[in-house]
């Protein structure tokens, strides 16, 4: 395995409440296989990749009870390390 990382946004669309969504979407991310940093507009996950994977599928499933958009960048090359 290999380790990914990841800067991902989340965009719920058309809700006032925005920011209960991503709060809850990001509630999902807990994994400890998977380092989380959350900024003020997106968040970088590094771990191995198949946590990784998994980790951005259950931050979009969390907050796909309504329209979404979520932006995603990807690397297995950027010089991050978990741990």
């Amino acid at each position: 395995m290999s380790v990914l990382s990841c800067q991902v946004s989340l965009y719920p669309l058309g809700t006032a409440g925005y920011d209960g969504v991503i709060r809850e979407a990001v509630r999902a991310l807990d994994d400890p296989r998977v380092r989380v940093t959350v900024g003020e507009m997106s968040s970088v996950l590094v771990g191995e990749d198949d946590a990784v994977w998994q980790a951005l599928r259950r931050l979009f499933e969390a907050a796909a009870a309504g329209p979404v958009v979520m932006v995603a960048t990807l690397s297995n090359e950027c010089g991050c390390r978990p741990g």
